[in-house]
């Protein structure tokens, strides 16, 4: 069995599209990307844990996975708790 690649990356927010040009004179098209402030807001774990249901039941419920979910940037206030 192998063994899940590790994976990097970057969270960004898309401005728009722009050019740069090489030394040659040859225009290069590029993404112009902004990077927010990056922060933990979720994890996921293979362990059993209870959690109440909509209708205020409780059930027990697991991710099946290990994973950290990442956030970047500032969230509405209309979804935030009161």
């Amino acid at each position: 069995m192998a063994l899940p690649a590790q994976r990097s990356g970057v969270l960004a927010r898309k401005l728009g599209m722009t050019r740069i040009f090489s030394e040659a004179g040859r225009h290069v098209p590029v993404t112009v990307l902004a990077l927010d402030g990056c922060q933990v807001v979720g994890l996921r774990t293979e362990e059993e844990r209870d959690v109440t249901t909509k209708k205020g039941g409780q059930v027990k419920r697991t991710d099946g996975y290990t994973a950290v979910v990442m956030g970047a940037g500032e969230k509405k206030a209309k979804r935030t708790a009161k």
